[in-house]
């Protein structure tokens, strides 16, 4: 996948996706964090990143990114670690930086249903 441009009036931003370990909501806005623990914020809401993200990657096969509840996009490949009890999710990108979110015990345990039964396959 490319890098995706997002055009606003006032300003462009270009994202280099792969690199970004979740998105998350913040008002009418979305912060995001790349993998090296840069955050940054567009002024676009989390329903509307999702259907760009979706655009970008088209036809892909694998799709990294999956939506958690109404404020958490993340990408899988940098999923290390999740905890339903402890409602925890632990994302490491490849230069060891780790950031921890918390989701909703629903949310994960359906999640982890989710991972689990495509395991299997």
């Amino acid at each position: 996948m490319d890098k995706i441009f997002l055009n606003t009036r006032d300003e462009v931003t270009m994202l280099d996706v792969e690199k970004i370990m979740y998105f998350e909501a913040d008002g009418n806005y979305t912060r995001f964090r790349y993998d090296n623990g840069k955050e940054m914020m567009v002024s676009f809401g989390i329903s509307q990143m999702e259907k760009i993200l979706a655009s970008a990657m088209g036809l892909m096969k694998e799709k990294p990114f999956c939506r958690l509840g109404r404020s958490l996009i993340i990408n899988q490949r940098y999923l290390m670690h999740l905890s339903t009890l402890n409602q925890k999710i632990l994302l490491m990108g490849e230069s060891g930086y780790t950031h921890q979110l918390t989701v909703p015990k629903a949310t994960l345990k359906a999640y982890k249903e989710l991972l689990t039964k495509n395991m299997k396959k």
